[in-house]
């Protein structure tokens, strides 16, 4: 038996005033699902992640979490930005405690959030760093206590917006090897941002692309790519190279003006 979606939407669209940015983006994420949204800058994928956090009213069509229409932020998601967004005057400790006193946010006595904040830090490899302030700390330290904070909140729903951009190659995949390691621990779903195809294919489930076709003002799903295969992934494996140069093939072609939309919809493809 399938289970239910935790996070869904139908029929979304990103709108600027009276410019329609993005179309039709339909998703059905399962729990513990990870999927990742790939597209050019300008199809409006922060914007997407930003309606489906309730934090931004959609354009047209509507977001559901467990299967209840979602018009505000809710204490079973998180949400992560692209940098981390430590507050400089509180120390880590009271940084991944913040999101705790959250409106709506179910109430924890004294000790249940000491406890809760400790095991986080512990899990993000930062256990003893609690009471150093975010000057002190490196870009990937910064960015550890960073998902600490949305992990000590036990979201049902994660939302990463090109978390780990600003990482050197060496720092990204230590934090994509944690990361990995924390959804399994909490059996969280994600829908992730990224511009690279690397991490989308590292970390995925499925592999959303978007995009504007030709002679089309507006972006929309282009491609959906499953991939069905174990954990860790090599980069330069068979699958993951030929999947690579697939995905490639399908941006040039949009940023070619060769892509014409489909009236059936995104196709997809199976990799396993």
């Amino acid at each position: 038996m399938t289970a239910a979606p935790v996070l869904s939407s139908r029929n979304l669209a990103v709108r600027y005033g009276s410019q329609t940015v993005l179309q039709g983006f339909d998703l059905q994420v399962a729990p513990g699902e990870i999927v990742a949204v790939l597209g050019a800058s300008g199809v409006g994928k922060s914007s997407l992640l930003r309606i489906l956090a309730g934090l931004q009213p959609a354009g047209a069509g509507e977001v559901q979490l467990k299967g209840q229409r979602l018009t505000r932020p809710h204490p079973a998601m998180a949400f992560a930005f692209q940098t981390p967004s430590l507050l400089p005057w509180l120390n880590v400790e009271r940084n991944v405690a913040f999101g705790l006193d959250f409106r709506h946010q179910p109430a924890l006595d004294p000790a249940e959030r000491r406890r809760r904040v400790a095991q986080v830090l512990a899990e993000v490899g930062l256990e003893g760093q609690g009471r150093r302030f975010p000057a002190q700390l490196s870009g990937g330290m910064a960015q550890r206590a960073a998902l600490a904070r949305s992990f000590a909140r036990q979201p049902e729903v994660l939302l990463l917006d090109e978390p780990f951009s600003a990482l050197d190659e060496v720092r990204r995949s230590e934090m994509q090897t944690l990361l990995l390691a924390l959804l399994q621990r909490h059996q969280t779903a994600v829908v992730l941002i990224t511009h690279d195809i690397d991490e989308a294919l590292l970390l995925a489930d499925r592999v959303v692309l978007l995009g504007r076709p030709a002679h089309e003002t507006s972006a929309r799903q282009l491609r959906e790519w499953t991939l069905d295969l174990p954990r860790p992934r090599a980069a330069h494996s068979e699958q993951l190279s030929r999947l690579r140069t697939e995905v490639l093939r399908c941006l040039f072609e949009v940023q070619q003006g060769n892509w014409a939309a489909s009236p059936e919809g995104p196709p997809q493809a199976l990799v396993s």
